[in-house]
């Protein structure tokens, strides 16, 4: 008898071993949004009881905007004019959660830009009186149309004005083969990013892309800075981690909320480190592991200020809500 509860033990005990392995190697959906719930409420647990000044906005592209503004995509003017907004009502730094790779496709823009080609040459080489009176004021006219429907340059212009946006670049992660020669933005890479010294080696690996999508050449050159918007390329922590540097062929890439910590206390790249175990910002020590760092959330949803992009988009006069403040569009 004595035997027949010690077997029944153990194999109650290898059953339950069984199970936790199974579920351990393949959680189910269930387990895992119990445990993103116990996690969640364990961070906000664990706040200090002061958490200081509020120093971050949010203008949001919500659904009240979308149907004021009309469908997504929007102009690229409207996000020219609310960085102007933003900066003129003294936003410290923006960030645009916005993937701008390719320039706006605008068949309207290119046929003006060949019709004033066109006219030029036409007027350069038949250059009778009445052309002379009339020429300037159609060039003029197709300038001024030209400008109106160049969003790009507008946006360009928007940014580099202000001088303090960032904005978002993404990688896909995967093992380079080689390292990078030359590229439309390797100045920027250059200036803007840590060397492979600054990382531990369990992190240069764990953190590897091989390609990048970035705003495209003159917008990354009106910017302030670039900071990746990548999630962890494991699946399991994804919504519970951050991954606050990529890897991108021996280029230390930050990500775009380490970039606006190290803007806004004015930490240089050169004292910034990822040793095993922590990230060094300068004088900030954040715990790390394998890679990643573990957030803690300040709130629910709508714990920092929200506003909709129509109404500040819109309205005459804007309270002093964006002074001194980090400001994301998205």
């Amino acid at each position: 008898m004595k035997n027949l509860v010690k077997t029944s033990d153990l194999l109650i005990s290898l059953c339950i071993l069984a199970l936790l392995s199974f579920f351990s190697l393949w959680p189910h959906p269930v387990f895992e949004s119990i445990e993103r719930v116990v996690y969640g409420t364990e961070m906000r647990l664990d706040l200090p009881r002061t958490l200081g000044e509020n120093k971050i906005a949010i203008v949001s592209i919500d659904e009240k905007s979308i149907r004021h503004l009309g469908p997504w995509p929007w102009p690229r003017s409207y996000l020219a004019k609310m960085i102007d907004i933003l900066r003129s009502n003294g936003a410290k730094l923006i960030a645009i959660d916005l993937v701008l790779n390719q320039k706006e496709q605008r068949p309207g823009l290119e046929k003006i830009r060949r019709l004033r080609k066109e006219l030029k040459q036409i007027l350069i080489s038949n250059n009778t009186v009445e052309k002379r009176s009339q020429g300037p004021w159609l060039l003029k006219k197709l300038e001024k149309i030209e400008g109106e429907l160049d969003t790009d340059k507008k946006l360009c212009e928007a940014i580099k004005n202000a001088g303090n946006v960032i904005m978002p670049l993404e990688g896909r992660f995967g093992s380079y083969k080689s390292e990078l020669i030359s590229s439309p933005l390797f100045p920027f890479l250059t200036e803007r990013s840590l060397v492979p010294s600054q990382v531990s080696r369990e992190a240069l690996s764990i953190i590897s892309v091989d390609e990048l999508k970035t705003p495209y050449p003159d917008l990354a050159k009106s910017c302030l800075a670039l900071g990746h918007i990548n999630l962890s390329p494991d699946p399991t922590l994804r919504g519970l981690t951050h991954l606050p540097f990529i890897n991108f062929r021996g280029y230390i890439l930050p990500s775009m909320p380490i970039e606006l910590v190290m803007k806004h206390l004015g930490i240089l790249c050169k004292a910034v480190s990822f040793p095993p175990g922590r990230v060094e910002l300068g004088g900030i020590l954040i715990p790390a592991y394998r890679a990643h760092i573990f957030p803690k959330f300040k709130g629910s949803t709508g714990s920092f200020p929200n506003y909709s992009f129509v109404d500040i988009l819109r309205v005459k006069k804007i309270p002093a809500v964006f002074e001194g403040k980090i400001v994301l569009i998205g």
